[in-house]
């Protein structure tokens, strides 16, 4: 599952017009198949999207996939003062800007609105996405449990 798209407000800004010139951050090239995010781990920092694509894996179960340049990624930990909550594997070779320092984040937040609107629209994707993956769970159980209702009423089909 694809993560939805970027959204009207931010169309035509580049990754660099959102980043580049707020932050001091690294360059880093990273082949298929690594993870450069661990679930339960703690590093303090921030990779942003510029080219390829990731996968968001939660408890070894695939959560959705990222393709869109500007994602944001171990923002969760940072504004939460936590862990990972999932690992972040590139699954073709990517590129990203690498934001150390959890206060230079924090603090433009604070003073760049743009930069507060672009994590916030994303945040607010990942939230529908996740909103709407758990209403079809939920509408699914429903139907097994209807299901197995059904076959516990029905004289032989059960036991």
């Amino acid at each position: 599952m694809d993560l939805p798209a970027e959204g009207k407000a931010l169309k035509g800004i580049t990754v660099k017009e959102i980043f580049a010139d707020k932050f001091e951050f690294t360059e880093k090239s990273v082949p298929a198949k690594v993870a450069i995010l661990r679930q339960g781990e703690r590093c303090g920092l921030i990779y942003v999207l510029v080219k390829g694509a990731v996968t968001i894996i939660k408890n070894n179960q695939t959560i959705c996939t990222v393709k869109e340049p500007g994602a944001v990624f171990g923002e969760l930990s940072v504004l939460l003062g936590s862990y990972q909550n999932a690992t972040v594997q590139t699954c073709e070779a990517s590129e990203f800007h690498v934001i150390k320092g959890e206060e230079q984040f924090l603090s433009k937040l604070e003073t760049e609105p743009r930069l507060a609107l672009h994590l916030s629209k994303m945040l607010a994707r990942r939230l529908a996405l996740l909103d709407s993956n758990f209403s079809d769970l939920k509408s699914r159980i429903e139907q097994m449990q209807q299901s197995v209702l059904n076959l516990s009423e029905e004289p032989g089909k059960l036991g």
